[in-house]
């Protein structure tokens, strides 16, 4: 990669948080696509994200998701019996950016859904044996799909909608039978954050290069992201044959492919917790996390240490101790990932005019216990709350959570 790619994506940081202070002011959205393994699914984990958001820049709506599949804040989904669910799809990689699609072949199915939005996206599959689906919202019809095409290419339907202050119930209906494969769904306000949590346990990055590249690409384009973060590594590390120049070269392939698909989002990195991993061999870990840092350095990303902003390695005892970690010492108690996720919107926002994360982030953190947020001179950032370890070294303090 030249260095002129490096210092444009250096300057993604900076127009991110600009898109943000927008956003805040009424003028427009920003688009957050937040990728991860099962540090992101579990309940409640994403939520210090949303929050944060939602709280300091307006909540833009649901965002992107599949709610017949997987549970999606502000969204209640229901679907006739002649549905099927699909999750990390075996054989068949066409799926969504969640990674699952719901599909059926026969006329007469319904898949409803009701939150609050004022525009919306619905991805399909287009297939050679494709049906056809009508969409109504509150009984208005809002159009029609033939996806009787060229097997595997996205059909998208996209509509902006009279602004609305209630919920709004939305229905896609098969007209004709054949296959209807829904690949996700965009709900969106007319301004403020749109944060989306795509996440499932056990997740690799490289699950996103299983889905074919022009159903990616596709996508990724329509939902023209501001901001990707990237929140893996510890399945990586946990295998048992883990090779960190195979890692290394697969992370590089990934990411290039991302920025091909979102060439203006910022992107975050963060890397892995600290964990006893129980088939990853000696190292694995820190090797994780040394490419992930390197990669986001080489690319003008951003990196945020968590296992560092833990304590380093070995700190997850001390954490399951501390009731913030599960009995497992390798995902963490809703406590812990609260804590966590102040260290994620710190590194984000470090060295921007937004300066570091606003007090929203704070509530999601115990009023008794006092963090505080360290910056290197690398760049690294750590949370700690003890100030004594970074007694002496050089960087500075960037916030105090109360």
């Amino acid at each position: 990669m030249g260095s002129s790619l490096a210092l444009e994506s250096a300057e993604r940081p900076q127009a991110f948080a600009d898109r943000c202070a927008k956003a805040r002011a009424g003028r427009g959205v920003v688009r957050i696509l937040h990728f991860g393994d099962s540090h992101l699914a579990g309940e409640g984990s994403s939520q210090p994200f949303s929050h944060f958001f939602h709280t300091q820049y307006g909540d833009g709506g649901p965002g992107l998701g599949l709610p017949w599949v997987s549970p999606q804040p502000q969204v209640t989904a229901h679907a006739t019996p002649g549905w099927r669910k699909s999750r990390k799809a075996g054989g068949d990689k066409r799926m969504g950016l969640g990674a699952g699609y719901l599909e059926t072949w026969r006329a007469g199915e319904v898949a409803a859904l009701e939150g609050k939005f004022s525009r919306f996206r619905i991805y399909l599959l287009d297939d050679a044996a494709g049906g056809k689906v009508a969409v109504t919202v509150d009984g208005h019809p809002q159009g029609e799909l033939d996806l009787l095409g060229p097997s595997g290419q996205m059909a998208m339907l996209a509509r902006d909608l009279p602004p609305g202050l209630g919920s709004r119930r939305m229905e896609i209906r098969t007209t004709r039978g054949g296959l209807v494969r829904i690949l996700g769904v965009a709900l969106e306000g007319a301004s403020g954050a749109i944060y989306s949590p795509l996440a499932f346990n056990g997740a690799r990055l490289s699950w996103t290069r299983a889905i074919p590249d022009g159903l990616f690409q596709a996508q990724m384009k329509a939902e023209a992201p501001d901001l990707v973060i990237l929140a893996f590594g510890t399945n990586e590390a946990n295998e048992p044959e883990f090779s960190p120049d195979q890692y290394r070269r697969e992370l590089d392939a990934t990411l290039a492919r991302f920025e091909q698909a979102a060439p203006r989002a910022a992107l975050l990195l963060v890397g892995p917790p600290d964990g006893q991993l129980r088939q990853g061999t000696s190292g694995s870990l820190s090797s994780v996390i040394a490419i992930q840092k390197a990669a986001a350095e080489a690319r003008g990303g951003l990196f945020v240490d968590q296992r560092e902003a833990m304590g380093g390695p070995g700190s997850m005892e001390s954490w399951f101790r501390q009731g913030w970690a599960n009995r497992d010492r390798v995902h963490l108690s809703a406590t812990g990932y609260q804590r966590l996720s102040g260290l994620v919107l710190a590194g984000l926002f470090a060295g921007t005019s937004q300066g570091g994360p606003g007090p929203k982030v704070a509530e999601s953190v115990p009023e008794s216990h006092t963090l505080f947020t360290f910056r290197k001179p690398d760049g690294g950032i750590l949370i700690t709350d003890d100030p004594g370890k970074v007694q002496g070294q050089p960087g500075e303090w960037v916030r105090v959570m109360p």
